[in-house]
């Protein structure tokens, strides 16, 4: 699992070698991407980091 810019990851989305641990949209000069395996998508740790990530998001912090 990693926090990434999507340009730096495309390819290998597109290629399905990894996939993004859920969808929400940001202007591209802003967005940062959390991507992990598709296998690990029900892993606790991805499940905690994407829940956190989300209530910072919405907190505006």
């Amino acid at each position: 699992m990693t926090l990434v810019l999507k340009i730096l990851v495309e390819p290998d989305l597109r290629d399905g070698l990894l996939v993004e641990a859920f969808k929400f949209d940001q202007p591209e000069d802003y967005a940062w991407y959390l991507i992990t395996r598709k296998e690990n998508l029900d892993q606790p740790a991805v499940a905690q980091a994407r829940d956190w990530l989300l209530q910072v998001n919405f907190r505006g912090a």
